[in-house]
C-alpha cells in the first residue's frame, strides 16, 4: 500500500431524491458517446456480445451500448431509486436493457458475460478489488472489464481545499451544485449542496462522497495487483469529455482482459 493511502473500506449511499439532479449535471460534464466509442472498438476486436454494467446508476451508459445494436445489455445497481429511474427511462425509450437491484460486490452474475463496465461507482479501493474478484468469476475467459480510478496530479498537491460551482437547466429544472472538496494525502472528501428550482419550488440536498486517489507510482502498483487477480491490462486512458473529476485528480479508465 503506497504512502498516505487510506486503509479503510467504504460504500457511499446517495440521499433519497438526489439521483435525477446529479444526473442532470453528469450529462453536462461527461461525453458518454465517446466513452462508448472507445470501448466499442475494443469490444469489436474481442468478439464481445454481452455487456453488464455493475453500478449502472440510471442506465445512461449501458443504454448507449444498446444503441450499437450488437450487444445484449444488462445493468445492476444497489441503489433501488437509480434502478427505478433506469427502468422508467428504458420503458420510455423501448429499450431492452434488463435492470435489477443488487450488490455488485457479493452477488453472482453468472458465468457467460463477455464484458463488464464499472464506472462512476462511489466506493473505496478495497471495495473495487472485491468487485474485480467478483467480475473475474462472472467473465468468460478472454472477457473484458473496464473501470475507473483517480490519478493524483502532483502539480496541485500544495492545495488543501477547493470549491467548484456547477449549474445546468433542463426542461425547466434548474440545478446548482456548490462543491467543496477537502484533501488529506490521497484521500478526498466531497460535501456538495444542491439547490433545485423546479415546479416553482426551491429544494436543497446535501450529498457526500469519499474517494481515494493514486500517485503515478501507485497506479503502477495497483495495475500489478489487478494482474495478480487474473487480468491483463490492455488499455488505460483519461476519461473523455469534461470530466467531473475532483480537483487535484485525473479520472482514468482502465480496461483489462481475463487471462
Amino acid at each position: 500500500m503506497e504512502k498516505n493511502s487510506v486503509k479503510k473500506d467504504w460504500l457511499i449511499n446517495y440521499p433519497k431524491g438526489i439521483i435525477k439532479y446529479n444526473d442532470i449535471l453528469r450529462h453536462k460534464l461527461l461525453d458518454y458517446d465517446e466513452i462508448v466509442e472507445m470501448l466499442h472498438k475494443i469490444y469489436q476486436e474481442n468478439g464481445v456480445k454481452t455487456v453488464l454494467d455493475l453500478g449502472c446508476g440510471t442506465g445512461t451508459l449501458i443504454m448507449k451500448f444498446e444503441e450499437k445494436e450488437c450487444y445484449n445489455c444488462f445493468g445492476i445497481d444497489r441503489n433501488e431509486e437509480s434502478i427505478e429511474i433506469a427502468k422508467k427511462i428504458a420503458a420510455d425509450k423501448k429499450s431492452l436493457v434488463e435492470f435489477k437491484a443488487g450488490d455488485a460486490l457479493n452477488m453472482s452474475c453468472g458465468k457467460d458475460i463477455d464484458a463488464i463496465i464499472s464506472m462512476f461507482v462511489p466506493f473505496s479501493r478495497i471495495s473495487q478489488i472485491k468487485l474485480l474478484k467478483n467480475a473475474h468469476k462472472a467473465l468468460k475467459k478472454g472477457g473484458i472489464i473496464s473501470f475507473m480510478i483517480l490519478q493524483d496530479l502532483k502539480d496541485n498537491l500544495e492545495n488543501d481545499s477547493k470549491t467548484i460551482l456547477q449549474y445546468e437547466e433542463v426542461e425547466g429544472t434548474k440545478v446548482a451544485r456548490i462543491e467543496p472538496w477537502e484533501k488529506e494525502g490521497l484521500f478526498l472528501e466531497w460535501n456538495p449542496v444542491l439547490i433545485i428550482e423546479e415546479d416553482e419550488k426551491i429544494r436543497t440536498f446535501v450529498d457526500h462522497d469519499e474517494l481515494e486517489a493514486f500517485t503515478e507510482e501507485g497506479c503502477l502498483e495497483y495495475y500489478k495487483e489487478i494482474e495478480e487477480l487474473g487480468f491483463k491490462i490492455i488499455d488505460v486512458t483519461s476519461l473523455p469529455g469534461r470530466p467531473s473529476a475532483p480537483p487535484w485528480t485525473l479520472e482514468m479508465i482502465v480496461t483489462a482482459i481475463k487471462k
